[in-house]
């Protein structure tokens, strides 16, 4: 799978992510066959890996990464603002024990994880 990923440390990073979660060797095969390989590249510079990471977000992570895809390039996007906006798109369920800004935090936090 590595080779998979061209040599670019952040693709075989990426596919770290996405393998961490697989359990099964059932699972690790299904990514290897995955047909998200053979896609072609919207840009030289995305390897068919990151198609496979964001395949594999659950549906409510899907739609606040691409709410961030609606900024320009290298704008300045702070944590609280963008959550907030998550939060005002309708983006979080609500939930009895966490409030609709602390659960855009966990969002936050499992879209960007720490280093």
């Amino acid at each position: 799978m590595v080779q998979k990923c061209d040599g670019l440390p952040l693709a075989i990073k990426v596919l770290a992510g996405v393998l961490r979660s697989k359990r099964s060797t059932m699972e690790w095969e299904r990514v290897l066959r995955s047909d998200l390989w053979r896609m072609k590249k919207l840009d030289e510079k995305v390897p068919g890996v990151l198609y496979l990471s964001y395949e594999d977000l659950p549906s409510h992570l899907k739609q606040c990464f691409l709410h961030c895809s609606l900024f320009p390039d290298k704008a300045d996007m702070y944590r609280r603002d963008l959550t907030r906006l998550w939060v005002a798109e309708g983006f979080t369920e609500e939930n009895g024990e966490l409030s609709m800004e602390e659960i855009a935090e966990d969002y936050f936090q499992d879209l960007i994880p720490p280093l």
